[in-house]
């Protein structure tokens, strides 16, 4: 069964991705599947209980929205029930429609500090007197579950070995919290394996500030000309292009082409491996 992506989206990237699909399901005889890009959103939370609230910007003030029921299952799989179709919602709206949930409620954003502050704003504490405590208890709940089904990308180990044998350096830049972000690459990797691991930290600005990478920059002792800067998002290509470096999109990743030419992105490929043209 060959699956793709059917919206809400880019409409070229959509477009481009159900015509490859369909083309190799008429060529193979194989059968395909158009599936809803919130509900793929939904399965990063597979095996959780409450309510996963998937959204998109769809600008003019509105999100691309879904909700989903989430239920743990005895297989750590679970069940998710979709609660509502796809639709382009105010943020008013949905503020309201998520104050009336009677579990807990699951959002996704752009660092962990960011993501507590529009769950808050969301659920009608727009002061954010509750964020303290609240970002308390992401913290705790992350940590808890931050290994959840990580596993490395198709290509990841093979790169990162070809870079080691050639002696270059290699760091991680990341938007979650500090410790979690050292927990889940060394779990994956190994300890030392990587010689700078950056995540978020107090004083220290998040992506897409250039600040992560001066630091890292800085304790390497490399001049930007030295360095490549490797993301998935047009926060990634803005973050690399502030500070200086040659930026390279991921296409394996969590956005599509369009998002990351519109970033900035100097160049883009589409497999760990193909990195190695530009080491």
């Amino acid at each position: 069964l060959l699956s793709v992506a059917a919206g809400p989206g880019s409409f070229t990237g959509l477009r481009i991705g159900l015509a490859t699909v369909k083309g190799l399901s008429c060529g193979s005889g194989v059968p395909c599947l158009g599936v809803s890009t919130l509900e793929a959103l939904a399965y990063n939370l597979e095996g959780f209980s409450g309510t996963a609230c998937c959204a998109m910007d769809a600008r003019v003030k509105q999100v691309y929205q879904a909700c989903f029921s989430l239920s743990p299952g005895r297989d750590g799989r679970g069940t998710i029930v979709r609660l509502n179709d796809d639709r382009a919602v105010s943020l008013e709206v949905l503020e309201q429609e998520l104050r009336e949930a009677r579990s807990p409620v699951y959002f996704v954003g752009d660092g962990a500090a960011n993501l507590v502050r529009r769950a808050l704003t969301a659920g009608g504490d727009k002061e954010l007197t509750h964020f303290k405590e609240a970002y308390a208890r992401y913290r705790e709940v992350f940590r808890e579950n931050c290994m959840y089904r990580v596993r490395p990308y198709e290509g990841i180990p093979e790169l990162l070995a070809t870079l080691k044998e050639q002696e270059v350096k290699i760091a991680v830049l990341s938007n979650k919290p500090h410790a979690e972000t050292v927990n889940v690459i060394e779990s994956l990797f190994g300890k030392g394996y990587f010689d700078i691991i950056q995540g978020q930290e107090e004083g220290l600005e998040i992506k897409p500030s250039p600040q992560g990478v001066f630091r890292i920059q800085e304790r390497l002792c490399l001049s930007a000309q030295e360095m490549l800067y490797l993301g998935d998002t047009a926060t990634d290509m803005k973050t690399g292009k502030s500070a200086g470096l040659f930026t390279i999109g991921a296409l394996w990743g969590f956005r599509d082409r369009k998002e990351l030419e519109e970033g900035g992105a100097d160049a883009l490929v589409g497999h760990p491996l193909e990195l190695l043209r530009f080491t």
